[in-house]
């Protein structure tokens, strides 16, 4: 947005757009002032907003519920008219209100379950809503539970559920603060809700609400169907690498599961399919990523019989466990790998896997594999530890010929010898966030990935992009890359921004993200790298070391680290971020950085 002005002097604002809704209870103003005149100053509803030298601000204002009038002027002084204005109005996204006794009323969005839930007997069903404040409210499951079941009151001392979700590591509302007052929520075993016979269970069971006052009663049919499981089901994962977490919808990614790979499945939330590793051990993968198969029993646990280890190169080996049987389509074991504080060990979980093996083949003396332990932690379930002569720097795995197969990677000792892949975030229509002249993120980063992969090809490495041109690109087809190039390192390199809620003032530098522990000492390295001071550069400030469950620090096959050069959202910052010899100072500290990593002294 631009001011209108009768001299030369405009207004510039990026942020927020004057549709953008505010869901926290302050946003900041990003933009710039253009050919103001010597003395002129930024004012924001008459209260003084610093700028930058360059005439860039970014300024934390306070937002309530409903429209927000600003007005942004420069003025030479306030006896003056203003020399360019900027006027518009933000909303704030109001909390839902408490719902007065009468009449009745229900908040349709608030109604759980949400979505259609699959549970076992040992389960617990949820049912909450938004209701009138100090009415009764009950449930029904016609047909199956027509006695109601009570919904109390939500007794909590907080005024509002907390429903925020984490945005760059810290919490942020995304939706409409939900009281707790006038809020109702039951949470009932399901084994007390079945008959006497399981075999009457409806195939999917509506829930209905009772909301009742004094003589008012009005019903409404909860979204989310039930369907209560007598046994789990089996089904085959129908696409590679598929997405698991801890917890759906957005709970922390467990290590991809192959193709092809059986699976046994006893509940499903938000369209996320609950699957059994162990009797004490869940995960969850999208529903749509299963096929589900006409199996009724659950296969006993593969016996591992023998492991035995190939070189594939003087950095690279492979383990290859065998097994006492050979099924001939389905995988019927799945693999998570495992932290590991030791950089030369390899640490996975089996499961659908025992023992006893007490076959374990001697190391070539090529090979990068030093030793090979494990250990049954469960009937079912069993740990590997693969140590290495040098540190792991990424490992694949694969289900093939009726054997599980595990690439263990180090680093080549030549530079010559070392690929980096640069991921340039963002891409075409996913800008990242905006600079405050209006620069779309997407293209600084592809302007400083391309400095930073000719510095490193004229230091002698191998580099490359996952982009060379404004183009889209999806994480998956990022990732696809990586499998594709086998780099030993991938950099994604971003620059920061921040959301509603925070100071735009208090936060810069630049910080490193990474996952695997593997991954940590070179996202050290590199931060160092970055924000130590060397006599002729500009200092940059060290905003931190974040271990983020990123899809990009995710990545397993190499080394992976996610960079933040910087803040787009603090003045001062910006103007250092985008000078072009800024540019070249954290490319050559950047390359100085990790020659130091593969070359230690």
């Amino acid at each position: 947005m631009t001011s209108r002005s009768a001299t030369a002097t405009q207004i510039q604002v990026v942020y927020p757009h004057p549709e953008h809704v505010v869901f926290e209870d302050s946003t900041f103003l990003m933009g710039s002032v253009r050919s103001a005149p010597a003395g002129a100053k930024l004012y924001f509803n008459g209260q003084p907003v610093p700028l930058s030298p360059k005439g860039f601000f970014a300024w934390k204002i306070p937002i309530h519920a409903g429209m927000n009038p600003i007005q942004l002027e420069v003025r030479v002084n306030t006896a003056t008219p203003p020399l360019a204005q900027a006027i518009f109005a933000l909303r704030g996204e109001p909390s839902l209100p408490v719902l007065p006794k009468s009449p009745l009323a229900v908040n349709a969005e608030t109604l759980q379950p949400a979505n259609d839930l699959w549970l076992m007997p040992t389960d617990t069903l949820t049912v909450a809503c938004l209701a009138s404040e100090g009415a009764q409210v009950s449930f029904t499951i016609p047909g199956w539970v027509d006695t109601p079941v009570s919904v109390p009151p939500y007794l909590h001392h907080a005024l509002y559920l907390d429903t925020r979700e984490v945005i760059f590591s810290q919490k942020h509302w995304t939706a409409p603060r939900i009281p707790t007052r006038g809020y109702y929520q039951a949470r009932v075993p399901v084994k007390t809700l079945l008959p006497s016979h399981p075999e009457s269970f409806p195939q999917q069971a509506a829930i209905v609400l009772q909301v009742q006052s004094g003589t008012q009663s009005l019903k409404k049919t909860v979204p989310g169907r039930l369907t209560v499981l007598t046994s789990a089901k089996a089904a085959v994962l129908k696409t590679d690498r598929v997405v698991t977490r801890k917890v759906p919808p957005n709970g922390d990614r467990l290590t991809p599961q192959r193709a092809n790979t059986a699976v046994w499945v006893d509940g499903l939330q938000s369209a996320w399919a609950r699957v059994v590793l162990s009797p004490e051990e869940y995960c969850y993968v999208p529903l749509d990523s299963l096929t589900f198969t006409p199996a009724t029993t659950v296969p006993e646990p593969m016996a591992l019989d023998s492991i035995q280890i190939d070189s594939l190169s003087p950095v690279d080996s492979r383990v290859r466990l065998q097994f006492q049987q050979k099924p001939a389509q389905a995988c019927p074991i799945q693999l998570e790998s495992i932290p590991s504080e030791r950089m030369d060990r390899l640490q996975v979980r089996l499961y659908g896997v025992c023992g006893p093996c007490d076959f374990i083949q001697s190391p070539p003396d090529d090979a990068v594999v030093r030793q090979i332990h494990w250990r049954a932690v469960a009937d079912t379930v069993l740990e590997l530890w693969i140590d290495l002569k040098r540190p792991l720097i990424g490992y694949d795995y694969t289900w093939q010929a009726g054997e599980w197969r595990i690439q263990v990677r180090t680093l080549p000792s030549r530079i010559a010898e070392v690929q980096i892949l640069i991921d340039p975030g963002h891409g075409g229509a996913e800008w990242g966030s905006t600079g405050l002249n209006g620069l779309p993120e997407k293209q600084l980063n592809l302007t400083v990935s391309r400095l930073l992969r000719d510095a490193l090809l004229q230091a002698g490495f191998q580099a490359s992009l996952t982009r060379n041109s404004d183009q889209a690109l999806s994480l998956q087809e990022r990732g696809d890359q990586v499998i594709h190039m086998q780099p030993h390192m991938v950099l994604s390199l971003h620059h920061n921004a921040l959301p509603d809620g925070r100071d735009p003032l208090k936060a810069e530098g630049a910080c490193c993200f990474y996952y695997h522990a593997f991954s940590r000492p070179l996202a050290e390295k590199l931060l160092q790298g970055l924000t130590e001071p060397v006599t002729g550069y500009q200092a940059i400030p060290n905003y931190g070391l974040f271990d983020d469950s990123l899809y990009m620090t995710r990545i397993h096959q190499a080394l992976a680290v996610l960079i933040e050069v910087g803040f787009f959202t603090n003045p001062t910052e910006f103007e250092r971020l985008i000078d072009p010899a800024f540019h070249k100072q954290v490319v050559a500290r950047l390359v100085s950085a990790l020659r130091a990593y593969c070359l230690p002294a």
